[in-house]
């Protein structure tokens, strides 16, 4: 399996626990910080992922804005518009054993050009939801935004993620989708 996409699906795969928890080798979670998601996705159910942004640590002061400002806040608040529920960080995210069941036949895991989280999270189905928590951080590295290639080569991923996922299911159909959710959390055609 191929790049980042298929060694995340993988590992999630190949996990024994209940909760599914994602962070970057170079994140610096809190020490709490298992025990929040823990707590957050007993109480909102088994079909919701959860997910926080990253405080910057390294580079200078140009590139921590850079990474907070638009690749961070434009992600949660454009690709947030577009999916009609937050993104997924992959920095910094967690859910359930039993909603990635649901999700790992559908994410594209042996494409290395895929942006992950932003697979994921396009695959997200209605019945499922996605808490964004802005005090559930964690460190991140701005090492990737040292120079303009690295942003250069997340965004021209984002837009290959999109354009796969777009030909499989248009985005008005996936938001409309969404908003026939039934009253009791079921969208038609979902489980149960």
């Amino acid at each position: 399996m191929p790049g980042i996409a298929g060694a995340t699906a993988a590992g999630f795969d190949a996990a024994a626990g209940e909760i599914l928890a994602r962070l970057d080798a170079d994140s610096v979670p809190p020490p709490n910080w298992l025990e929040r998601v823990g707590k957050i996705l007993a109480a909102q159910g088994p079909m919701t992922a959860v997910t926080g942004p990253g405080n910057f640590y390294g580079g200078n002061r140009a590139t921590r804005w850079i990474g907070r400002t638009i690749y961070i806040g434009g992600y949660i608040r454009v690709v947030g518009l577009l999916l009609g529920h937050p993104p997924l960080f992959g920095s910094n995210f967690a859910m359930s054993a039993a909603m990635w069941k649901q999700l790992r036949e559908r994410v594209h895991r042996d494409l290395p050009q895929v942006h992950d989280d932003l697979d994921l999270s396009y695959q997200i189905r209605p019945w499922m939801s996605v808490l964004y928590d802005p005090t559930l951080r964690v460190g991140v590295s701005a090492r990737p935004f040292a120079d303009w290639s690295g942003l250069r080569r997340r965004l021209v991923m984002a837009w290959q993620t999109f354009d796969l996922d777009f030909r499989a299911e248009p985005p008005l159909g996936r938001r409309r989708a969404r908003r026939l959710i039934r009253p009791n959390g079921r969208a038609p055609g979902g489980p149960g």
